[in-house]
């Protein structure tokens, strides 16, 4: 094991044994500092979320202290990611592991030895990559997982994407997606995300998507549709562009569909190769490893069962819910702050709490050049338990 590889696996195992997800943050790479640009300038398909900071600089300041910017390169992510490509059919043939969730490339895969099926690749090509940084699939390749194949055998996930893909989850994925994917035979353009994975025992392919129980086809498993024809000026023609041409303004249906809990249901509900028991029981052939979106959904359906709409995952996860820190100290003496809630004792000295609904949003402009203020929505993408 070269000396890359037993720092991952180390780092791997100090993270689970102490649990400190707090560690592993701080040992971040520095985010690139921001790129000069003209608000003219029109956005080309190479460009990262650097490009959008001159025109957005308060959506990218929150973006950037989200996990959505570190999704492809925390520590954690990576360390684990490396594991099951290391670990998953381990031979003597394929010492350094098969590399189940990476693009198999002809030739160099490993393969089961008792029936000959490739193990590279059959768990679903690209499986973390799509979801954790999905910007490289606008350059339609991922980076390929052989030790035999590769120029060096010491390189992590993470030293192999560049890039948009290496802003993780970040503004040129976002605001570039379409959609929700469709079967290939719909669209006609192959691409369906990971809903299936192939059994190398038997050959046999598992949907990780049954549409009975989801009831549509994108949930899980990087079911998103990705095209530069969203946002690139010149990739339609007649297509109205922001005020300075920088890119274009999003279609009503585009933003629809981001503002939709379906579209975070395209990652966060996750699938992995294999069969579980609990699964089969149920008539499904994978590992369920979160189920972020088929939790939402059987909460919005108790909630229509009474007569009530549910919030959508974006109106409490990119708004203001569950509240601010408004300007003004209502406590008087310390102890009154203790006695208090824990909302309340999270506001600074010179603030207190005020309660905020789900899908509450701030009006301000949405780059500082518009002159028209609408709802803006914050892209610090936090959980709810604190403002």
């Amino acid at each position: 094991m070269t000396a890359a590889r037993r720092e991952a696996a180390g780092l791997f195992g100090a993270v689970l044994a102490s649990r400190a997800l707090t560690f592993a943050v701080a040992r971040l790479p520095a985010s690139p500092r921001p790129e000069p640009v003209s608000s003219a300038a029109p956005l080309a398909f190479s460009d990262s979320a650097a490009r959008c900071e001159s025109c957005h600089p308060r959506q990218s300041g929150e973006w950037r202290r989200s996990v959505m910017a570190h999704a492809s390169r925390s520590p954690l992510f990576q360390s684990l990611e490396l594991l099951i490509e290391e670990q998953v059919g381990r031979s003597n043939d394929c010492p350094e592991g098969a590399g189940v969730l990476r693009r198999r490339e002809a030739g160099t895969d490993c393969r089961e030895r008792t029936t000959g099926l490739p193990i590279t690749g059959s768990g679903g090509e690209g499986w973390c990559v799509n979801c954790h940084a999905p910007g490289v699939n606008l350059g339609g390749r991922v980076p390929s997982w052989d030790a035999r194949s590769r120029a060096s055998d010491d390189e992590p996930l993470g030293e192999l994407l560049g890039g948009p893909a290496a802003d993780g989850v970040g503004c040129t994925f976002c605001h570039q997606v379409h959609g929700p994917a469709r079967e290939a035979v719909v669209r006609g353009d192959g691409y369906e995300g990971n809903a299936t994975w192939t059994s190398f025992l038997t050959g046999n392919g598992f949907s990780a998507r049954p549409t009975a129980h989801d009831q549509r086809f994108s949930i899980g498993n990087s079911g998103y549709g990705l095209t530069r024809d969203v946002l690139l000026p010149g990739a339609n023609e007649g297509a109205s562009l922001v005020p300075g041409g920088a890119h274009r303004a999003l279609a009503a249906e585009q933003r629809a569909y981001l503002r939709s809990s379906e579209f975070c249901g395209s990652c966060h509900d996750v699938r992995l190769f294999g069969t579980d028991v609990l699964g089969s029981a149920r008539g499904e052939h994978f590992k369920r490893l979160r189920n972020a979106y088929s939790e939402w959904l059987d909460y919005a359906r108790a909630r229509e069962a009474r007569g009530l709409t549910a919030p959508t995952c974006q109106n409490c996860h990119a708004s203001s819910f569950p509240g601010v820190c408004a300007a003004g100290d209502t406590h008087a003496d310390p102890e009154s702050v203790a006695g208090s809630s824990a909302p309340e004792r999270a506001c600074p000295p010179g603030t207190h709490f005020e309660a905020r609904g789900p899908g509450a949003v701030p009006f301000g402009r949405a780059a500082p050049a518009l002159g028209a203020e609408r709802p803006l929505h914050s892209h610090y993408f936090t959980g709810v338990e604190l403002p």
